[in-house]
């Protein structure tokens, strides 16, 4: 029960998503990240300090790793991938975003080393604060969202971080200043008055809200079934290793994300990639409690097809999902999709932890409803495939000037 409430607080944490996102179209998402980053480390680094070096009993030291687990979850993964997308041109969004998802199956073999190597829950935070803190000098140097400079009339950064984008990429001022240059003049003609404004936003979410709704049961489905093929069937198979079943695992989920890749750039487009993989994990989910007790290798061979096909559900999902979206409530959209997919990664356990052995078939049948249900759902949606990430009710010229500013071979 414990590891439950610890896997539930966890997730808790990712609900702040809906505070720091709106935070970072304040301040700005270098700033952001700045802070979420470091108040990590530092308050982390103090529950470990205390429950290594301090006398307590048992209790106490699972409330310290209850806090250690709640302030883990307030991560900016959410607005770290928002600025690759606003630092990346039109034409290589879907390369950024792969290349960031498979980042996580990385940190999850070397999370899998270090859990080798301590052999100890409380050595392990320590090596993995210890990996935290190489990555902490980076901080300074993350560059800050053109988008976001744009939109809070910084021209001066704005121009700097243009100009050192174009520096990096061998271009040279003539191919880009002078659509920065009519960019700013266009910016300083006079908009419509405030009340018109918060008028038609009101108006476009009512319009955009049962994408919004559809869009929020996409994350939580497969949010669900990540984390009950990739964490709860992991811990309960007996039949391999649990770190070479976490190392298998992290191997398929990259496959996951790189046949997603492919399949988004082909006719089948975003929607169609999108219900494919739902429907093989569908088969998998029905599948898995006739194996995983008799047959504990089909099973787990099983359990890794589900894997596979979830984490290209979640791949395609993270990249249609804001394309869906005009620009101007993207930031909100992707912020709901997150938020309720969170309820979804903490579900799981409570659920396996609810029902037991007995009647863990019946629960896997209702997952497997869920994600048909989804992919009817789905089928109401449109397609995305040839629409920019940039693209919108009302287009932002920024995506000109970045486009502009990449070398393009």
């Amino acid at each position: 029960m414990k590891k439950t409430w610890l896997s539930t607080v966890y997730q808790i944490g990712t609900f702040t998503v809906l505070v720091t996102g709106p935070i970072s179209d304040r301040i700005g998402r270098r700033e952001i990240l700045q802070v979420l980053s470091l108040g990590l480390y530092i308050i982390t680094g103090i529950t470990q300090v205390l429950l290594q070096f301090v006398t307590m009993d048992i209790n106490t030291k699972f409330i310290l790793l209850i806090i250690n687990q709640l302030v883990s979850g307030i991560d900016g993964y959410g607005i770290a991938f928002l600025l690759i997308m606003e630092l990346t041109s039109s034409s290589h969004t879907s390369f950024a975003a792969g290349l960031s998802l498979v980042a996580y199956p990385i940190g999850e073999c070397l999370f899998t080393a270090f859990a080798f190597v301590a052999r100890d829950w409380l050595n392990l935070k320590w090596l993995t604060s210890a990996y935290f803190l190489l990555t902490v000098p980076y901080l300074y140097f993350i560059p800050e969202s053109p988008y976001w400079l744009l939109s809070r009339k910084k021209y001066d950064q704005l121009e700097s971080a243009l100009r050192k984008i174009a520096k990096t990429n061998g271009r040279k001022e003539i191919e880009w200043h002078p659509y920065y240059t009519k960019l700013i003049e266009e910016t300083t003609i006079p908009k419509k008055t405030t009340k018109t404004l918060i008028r038609r936003k009101r108006e476009k979410i009512l319009q955009y809200l049962p994408k919004l709704i559809i869009s929020g049961f996409i994350e939580f489905v497969t949010m669900l079934l990540y984390t009950e093929i990739s964490y709860g069937l992991g811990a309960k198979n007996e039949a391999v290793s649990p770190y070479t079943n976490f190392i298998i695992g992290a191997a398929v989920e990259s496959l996951g994300y790189l046949i997603a890749g492919l399949l988004v750039i082909t006719l089948l487009g975003r929607k169609y990639s999108l219900i494919t993989f739902l429907l093989l994990t569908s088969a998998c989910v029905f599948a898995i409690p006739f194996t995983i007790g008799s047959c504990p290798i089909v099973g787990t061979i099983i359990s890794q097809i589900g894997k596979m096909a979830i984490s290209g559900a979640v791949a395609v999902s993270w990249l249609y999902v804001p394309e869906l979206f005009p620009t101007s409530m993207r930031g909100l959209a992707n912020a709901i999709f997150v938020f309720i997919g969170s309820f979804g990664s903490i579900l799981a356990p409570i659920v396996d932890t609810a029902v037991g052995d007995k009647y863990r078939r019946i629960a896997f049948y209702v997952y497997a409803g869920l994600t048909l249900l989804l992919t009817g759902l789905i089928t109401t949606l449109p397609e995305t495939r040839n629409r920019s990430f940039d693209d919108g009710e009302e287009h932002d010229d920024i995506t000109l000037l970045n486009d502009n500013a990449e070398f393009k071979n």
